[in-house]
């Protein structure tokens, strides 16, 4: 049953009923920006929209029932990737502060260091530099921050591969951010998650041709960060993947053609299948909060969500299925809690969902 308790161009309640008396209430809806790729990113109370092209924009969910717009910093090409904390959001894109340039004029890339302590006033406290590559990810983990970037290397006369380039910075001094450690790897990273000691890298390859290029393999890299000065490969399984999540000591690997396959890294020089989550064929997106997996994707009416209780890794099991009367395509979600989440979709509106 679907009861329609409010509607306007801004904001709309939705209540849908579902199995075992669970409902997902889409509290809010907001107009965000069209284009670009999109990048929701979650923090306690905070909910971080960056695009490249756009900026970046916070909203203050302290409330999960009434989140809010809260400030913008629109520096249009601050932002490939992103990642927001309780103070900070740091993003990788252009510099922004101090040398934004090299000695030939060209544009450098960086990390880029932005106090939110205040939602509602972001401002960029420092920036340090990429070496070498295209920026494609960021995250952090206490006060150290990893930074991903790519390029190819030649092969042959007319072909190429891709390399990446894992950085590792030191924000022991926010407003002084160095670089501490450097690991070539053999592809790009879909994402990167800390658990513990350890980054876990989905990575695909991909090889270039005459212009074409062809995904040539795909693999969960588990990397030693425990020295920051030396970050060392010490795990590598070949897995087929689109998009991904984690939670506790499992990467969750969804396949648009194979489902979700569950990956321990509890041994982190072995990583290993422990179960797979069987899925319709289609483009979906992971999340993940606690004990709980979001499984977001397209119905044959609109959005799909399906929670999944992984508090068991090894034996996963879907809650519910609640379809979503939007005629949208997902594009982005994030995780704000166990009962949370955002969702981007392709007419430019930003939904805070809640299920109950």
């Amino acid at each position: 049953m679907l009861r329609l308790i409010a509607s306007g161009s801004v904001c709309f309640l939705l209540t849908l009923s579902a199995m075992a008396q669970t409902r997902a209430r889409v509290v809010a809806s907001f107009p965000e920006r069209p284009n670009g790729m999109q990048v929701l990113a979650a923090a306690p109370s905070a909910l971080l929209v960056s695009r490249w092209g756009g900026g970046i924009r916070l909203y203050d969910v302290h409330d999960e029932n009434a989140p809010r717009f809260a400030g913008a910093l629109d520096d249009e090409r601050l932002a490939i990737s992103a990642t927001l904390t309780r103070d900070f959001v740091y993003t990788v894109g252009w510099m922004r502060r101090s040398v934004e340039r090299d000695p030939q004029g060209n544009v450098l890339f960086g990390l880029n260091i932005i106090d939110c302590a205040d939602l509602t006033k972001p401002t960029i406290l420092a920036s340090v530099a990429l070496p070498v590559g295209t920026p494609q990810r960021v995250t952090t983990s206490g006060t150290m921050a990893y930074a991903f970037t790519f390029d190819s290397k030649a092969v042959a006369p007319d072909a190429e591969t891709s390399a990446g380039h894992l950085y590792v910075f030191d924000l022991s001094d926010p407003a002084k951010p160095k670089v501490r450690g450097r690991l070539e790897t053999q592809g790009t990273a879909s994402d990167l998650y800390v658990e513990g000691k350890y980054l876990c890298l989905p990575e695909k390859q991909h090889r270039i041709h005459l212009d074409v290029i062809a995904t040539t393999g795909s693999a969960l890299v588990v990397i030693d960060v425990r020295n920051p000065d030396h970050p060392v490969e010490i795990g590598r399984m070949d897995v087929s993947f689109d998009t991904s999540a984690v939670a506790g000591n499992c990467v969750y690997l969804d396949s648009i053609g194979d489902g979700i396959t569950v990956v321990s890294v509890k041994q982190p020089t072995k990583p290993r299948i422990i179960a797979t989550i069987p899925m319709p064929r289609g483009q979906r997106f992971l999340a993940a909060s606690g004990q709980r997996l979001f499984c977001v994707g397209n119905g044959p009416t609109g959005g799909r969500i399906q929670v999944i209780d992984v508090s068991h890794p090894s034996h996963p099991k879907t809650t519910v299925t609640l379809d979503l009367p939007v005629n949208n395509t997902i594009r982005a979600v994030a995780a704000l809690s166990e009962k949370s989440l955002a969702v981007y979709d392709d007419s430019a509106k930003l939904s805070f969902i809640t299920i109950e």
